[in-house]
């Protein structure tokens, strides 16, 4: 079923844009992927050939060039499984935030030393959350809609790599193309009308700056990075309630020990050294949470009231 999914998504796309992919030069661009703008510039052209990965299933390569089904083929085909209905909802409040730049994954950063400290991890955040409310109805405050969960075939075998991707496949408004020029690779953007764009993407990072407040609010969390949390170890019982409590899916401790955080990104805790940590001169802290503390309480009781409906069902 996800396979034929994934086939089908790739020929109509391909159908429909066969204008879009025909330029000047009287050469074809095809598609290889969907990422915003923003996204594509920082992480370069080298990154995008990267991206490419062949590990959820056996495709033969499109149209005689080296390149495979990719992941965002793949969160496509498992939106499409995941979709209840012909079309998806927005609201005009989901569009205008995510024209303006307001959704936006957590990050809090306050430079310190713990002694003994944990990083508590988010298993599988975005897609979580997206298998558990796509396609749903919701406006920051008011409403939040819970579709019924379906069984995703195979979804253990689906690399991580995919499943991160379904939240790019529904906020992306472009697509990524290119061609084979000799023994390299050309990139272009093109702009796109995204038909799987849904409230789902409000609520993905709304629910993980909700927690993230809470884990600074109520825990002293001192760094908070989408789905990631250092706090004291003394505290990770009480961490351990909250999540079972209002956290949908999976969570584990995945290092422990002395905590040093400087800034966005810079951080270590045990053997654990992130990657930027040793380019950090002064420490530099950051908030960027960007939810009251009200409507957290309010969305985090919403979801707790539909937990156990979900759990039900699954």
């Amino acid at each position: 079923m996800l396979k034929d999914a994934v086939l089908e998504i790739v020929e109509k796309e391909e159908r429909e844009c066969h204008d879009v992919l025909t330029i000047e030069e009287g050469e074809r661009w095809w598609i290889i992927g969907t990422f915003k703008v923003r996204e594509m510039r920082r992480k370069g052209k080298a990154r995008a050939i990267v991206l490419r990965d062949t590990r959820e299933f056996e495709f033969e390569a499109r149209h005689g060039l080296d390149i495979p089904i990719i992941p965002s083929d793949i969160a496509k085909g498992l939106l499409k499984v995941m979709q209840t209905e012909g079309k998806t909802h927005f609201s005009r409040e989901t569009l205008d935030r995510l024209l303006s730049g307001d959704l936006y994954h957590p990050l809090f950063a306050s430079p310190g030393r713990i002694e003994e400290a944990v990083y508590i991890d988010l298993s599988n955040a975005y897609f979580t959350i997206i298998k558990a409310y796509f396609p749903c109805q919701y406006k920051r405050g008011a409403y939040l809609s819970i579709p019924y969960s379906r069984y995703i075939e195979d979804e253990d075998v689906i690399s991580k790599l995919a499943k991160v991707s379904t939240i790019s496949v529904l906020r992306s408004m472009t697509y990524l193309l290119g061609r084979k020029n000799g023994n390299k690779m050309e990139f272009k953007i093109v702009k796109k009308k995204n038909v799987m764009l849904n409230d789902v993407v409000a609520l993905v990072y709304d629910y993980l700056h909700a927690l993230g407040l809470m884990m600074v609010k109520r825990f002293g969390a001192i760094y908070v990075h989408t789905d990631g949390y250092i706090v004291e170890a003394k505290r990770v019982h009480e961490v351990a309630e909250f999540l079972n409590e209002y956290w949908i899916g999976k969570w584990k401790i995945k290092w422990e020990g002395i905590a040093e955080v400087k800034g966005a990104g810079g951080y270590k805790i045990g053997e654990h050294t992130s990657g930027t940590y040793n380019r950090f001169i002064i420490e530099s802290p950051i908030n960027n949470l960007n939810i009251s503390e009200d409507t957290a309480k309010w969305l985090l009781e919403v979801i707790k009231r539909h937990k156990q409906k979900y759990l039900q069902q699954t």
